[in-house]
């Protein structure tokens, strides 16, 4: 219960107090959550929100847990306590049952101290403070010699790592169960139902069920948490990139291009960092399910894996089209973001001549393209699902025929159906998400490219350092010139 508890905690609130972008609209946001009762007292509901409205300083606030580190004698056995102590709290997120513990008790205590307030709530884990991402940010950047690729991967690495460990551990648990309950199934249907091993068997089972379920569950917390790091700090170093532009840099640049890069290219990343260790453990997945199935039944698993294998050349090439239509349509949306600016920035001259008429048809007919383009890609991406989804439940029945007719003496048993079975169930979901994470991956890369190319767009302080390195002299001089207005 505990385990499935953290996982709604995780993917509910833990992961919304994490996005720094809107920190004080989502802890208003959860306040107004936990202390509504039932429309009873609306007043007395909004004056809660209003006292909070005037605590906006979260000083007072408590830490975020995961920040503590170990203050005792590395050698000493409380530094082993504290430790094992603290990944426990990590793994199982006990932290939060104090501010769940609350929230629901305000229910029935309507005093003031009883209810859930701005100082209960954790304050921002340092290592995505916006603040401290931008610096950090920069900071690699001028000293790995402006290598975005490689700066994004140093700003990363310290949770996408772990992440991918994690991984790993529920990547072997989920290949280990099969093979137990292979093990356990085999000893029941040879008679030896009262052997001692079969205990070992259940008790693995389990151990192994739990451990899949934590490892994946904070391998999905660190993923999220890599793809907040990096939206963030991309967040801020495109907006202070686009303050510092040179005239030269501004070139072809238009409002709607970096409102783009800002909206959606970092969505774009964070949608990736959420799922890449999938991008790696989905075939690694396959290979170890492929050669396990060839142990157990010979080569009669190869005709299923030829369906699997089939389906991955067919994604790439409905990739390739997906990503050139989104070119096309990124063209088309930033056209229209830009017209979009332009109306409202000057919103006085558009209502004075009477252009909202030819704005409202150029913004639809911008918008007509555009969906034009949507259609065509959301077609392909439909179509693949329709085929990755299929594709399993053709290769389990193509795989259990040609054993059954391939020889008199293959019989199905319960050990080899089960086995299979949980097999086959093993690697649906990498196939079912082989399109997506093509997808997303090609998606992700062409949102690098265009975030890459802007930030190496020329900076007005490279100008200045480049061209007039002493502040004290002239940018230019122009010593008994003469200048004409008009022919001489």
């Amino acid at each position: 219960l505990t385990i499935v508890v953290n996982v709604l905690i995780c993917d509910g609130v833990v992961s919304s107090l994490w996005n720094n972008e809107l920190p004080f609209t989502i802890r208003i946001g959860i306040i107004n959550m936990c202390s509504r009762s039932d429309n009873k007292n609306p007043p007395q509901a909004a004056s809660r929100t209003d006292d909070v409205k005037e605590q906006l300083d979260d000083s007072e606030s408590p830490p975020w847990p995961e920040d503590h580190n170990v203050s005792a004698s590395p050698t000493s056995c409380g530094c082993i306590l504290q430790s094992i102590s603290s990944l426990c709290n990590k793994l199982m997120y006990s932290y939060m049952t104090q501010i769940f513990k609350k929230g629901a008790a305000q229910r029935i205590d309507k005093s003031k101290d009883a209810q859930l307030t701005q100082h209960d709530l954790y304050r921002t884990p340092k290592n995505i403070d916006a603040a401290h991402l931008n610096s950090e940010f920069w900071s690699i950047y001028e000293q790995t010699g402006q290598q975005f690729k490689r700066t994004l991967w140093i700003v990363v690495r310290k949770t996408f790592i772990p992440a991918g460990v994690y991984q790993l551990f529920a990547l072997t648990a989920q290949i280990s169960i099969p093979m137990c309950v292979m093990k356990l199934l085999q000893a029941l249907e040879s008679g030896r139902s009262g052997d001692v091993n079969n205990i070992v068997y259940v008790i693995a089972i389990f151990l192994l069920a739990i451990i899949n379920g934590v490892c994946t569950q904070r391998y999905q917390f660190l993923s999220y948490q890599s793809g907040i790091l990096l939206r963030t700090a991309l967040t801020c170093a495109i907006y202070e990139k686009s303050l510092n532009l040179s005239p030269k840099g501004r070139m072809g640049l238009t409002n709607g291009s970096i409102t783009n890069l800002v909206a959606t290219d970092t969505q774009k990343l964070f949608e990736v960092m959420h799922e890449a260790h999938q991008i790696w453990s989905c075939p690694v997945a396959i290979v170890v399910v492929v050669v396990l199935m060839l142990i157990i039944i010979g080569p009669s698993c190869l005709v299923g894996a030829a369906f699997l294998v089939g389906l991955v050349p067919l994604s790439k090439k409905v990739t390739h089209h997906m990503v050139n239509i989104r070119k096309k349509r990124v063209a088309v949306a930033d056209d229209r973001i830009q017209i979009i600016s332009a109306m409202l920035q000057d919103i006085k001259i558009t209502k004075l001549n009477n252009y909202e008429d030819r704005f409202e048809a150029r913004v639809l007919e911008a918008r007509r393209r555009e969906m034009a383009f949507i259609r065509k890609e959301q077609a392909l991406w439909g179509c693949t699902l329709i085929i990755v989804v299929s594709t399993p439940v053709i290769a389990s029945f193509a795989t259990y025929a040609t054993f059954v007719l391939v020889s008199s003496e293959n019989i199905m048993t319960a050990s080899v159906v089960f086995t299979l079975a949980q097999l086959f169930n093993m690697i649906k979901f990498p196939i079912n998400q082989a399109g997506q994470l093509l997808g997303k991956l090609a998606l992700g890369l062409q949102a690098m490219h265009r975030i890459s190319n802007f930030m190496s767009r020329e900076s007005a302080q490279n100008v200045i350092s480049e061209d007039n390195p002493n502040d004290n002299e002239n940018v230019l001089s122009v010593q008994n010139g003469e200048f004409y207005v008009g022919e001489q």
